[in-house]
């Protein structure tokens, strides 16, 4: 690791850390937007951490930083994890406020004036701005809602996790905090979700886009396929900080997130890919930690085969999750019952459901199906009714 030049003489209010490997192309645009920030150059320091790239990105950084005062670069031998480079930069910044940049995105003009500004009127610890995310589908921007002292459930802040914020150094001194070099993806949940939950305040601002993100760029870490222990390290990490640092009656909502966007996944590729013994021992952990916190609340928020999955694993074994997703990669068999379909799962699977539960829904959140007993006592006939499951059936999540 070497760096090229060393900080600016004066205190910059904030530091821009970025890690980079191979994106020479994207860099550039990256760090042209931020030489074009309103907030002034001596503001600003521009932390680029290469690493090991095989392409001209050091060449490029060298001669950059002889006309660019501001800007500090560091190499280091490949990692493969975004995190070691941010931890590199974590050490060495200086500014009172850091933003976490990744190589292949870029910043609005005002961006970083406009988030240190709310940073001091508001006195975050954190500040979230609008990201627009851009991809081949074309655009979306994160859902938060733009309040001074943000709620991070009613505001929308849990629903994003990615480092891409502005954060008052002391709040991440204080925590010692760092990215987990252990984890190649999701070790930005665990940290901006710590970040988060310590805060003593937490303003979003919607009023403009301030992050631009390419997404699904070939080579990119997050195109690349999740293992199940990496998976895994996020889920019981999530779940580690939420029990700790949130009050029983709100935890609920905070695992909405782990469990349908972190939890459920995988239990699909990452599981599959994973060998026998590992799929055991990661299922007991799960069901000990996240599982547990498992509500039927949980599974109306969640898509079908994200519901078929949480279901099962919450109540069977690694072979019976191996035989549901056979099953879904089949084709996800269903039948006509009454005027709703049913899913035609093996016997194994049914034994682990209710009647209703097997169900297809229209849509995450509609109406849960309520199946009776028929007088008769074995057949039963099926209803819809806007609240929740009512029934005695077995199985009932508690």
């Amino acid at each position: 690791m070497s760096p090229e030049d060393g900080p600016a003489a004066a205190t910059p209010l904030v530091s821009v850390i970025i890690p980079t490997y191979n994106s020479r192309e994207f860099l550039a645009e990256a760090l042209t937007a931020i030489r074009a920030q309103t907030l002034g150059a001596e503001q600003i320091e521009t932390i680029v951490i290469d690493d090991g790239s095989t392409d001209d990105t050091w060449d490029y950084l060298q001669g950059l930083a002889e006309q660019w005062p501001q800007l500090r670069i560091f190499t280091q031998a490949n990692s493969g994890a975004p995190s070691v480079g941010r931890n590199v930069g974590l050490r060495v910044a200086t500014g009172r406020y850091l933003f976490f940049h990744d190589a292949d995105d870029w910043l609005a003009d005002d961006a970083l004036d406009r988030l240190t500004a709310a940073a001091e009127d508001f006195g975050a610890d954190v500040v979230v701005g609008q990201v627009r995310v851009v991809g081949r589908q074309g655009w979306t921007v994160n859902k938060v809602r733009a309040a001074a002292d943000a709620d991070l459930i009613e505001d929308r802040i849990w629903t994003t996790l990615s480092a891409q914020k502005l954060f008052r150094r002391a709040l991440i001194d204080r925590l010692s905090l760092e990215f987990c070099e252990d984890m190649v993806q999701g070790e930005d949940q665990v940290f901006v979700a710590t970040a988060l939950l310590a805060a003593k305040r937490v303003t979003s601002l919607t009023d403009s886009t301030y992050y631009f993100r390419r997404r699904n760029l070939p080579g990119s870490l997050s195109r690349q396929p999740q293992t199940l222990q990496n998976k895994l390290l996020t889920a019981t990490r999530m779940t580690e900080l939420i029990m700790k640092n949130v009050e029983p009656q709100q935890r609920s909502r905070y695992f909405d997130r782990v469990l349908i966007r972190v939890v459920a996944p995988s239990f699909g590729g990452p599981f599959m890919r994973a060998d026998e013994t590992e799929r055991e021992v990661a299922l007991a952990e799960l069901k000990r930690t996240v599982l547990s916190q498992l509500e039927a609340r949980h599974l109306d928020r969640a898509r079908e085969d994200a519901r078929l999955r949480l279901m099962v694993a919450s109540r069977g074994g690694a072979e019976d999750i191996v035989a549901l997703n056979e099953w879904i990669a089949a084709g996800r068999a269903r039948s006509a019952f009454g005027d709703r379909l049913r899913y035609d799962l093996p016997d194994s699977l049914n034994a682990l459901l209710t009647p209703a539960e097997l169900i297809v829904r229209t849509s995450p959140g509609a109406p849960r199906p309520v199946v009776e007993p028929h007088p008769a006592g074995w057949t039963r006939r099926l209803r819809t009714r806007a609240g929740g499951f009512v029934g005695r059936w077995r199985g009932r999540l508690t």
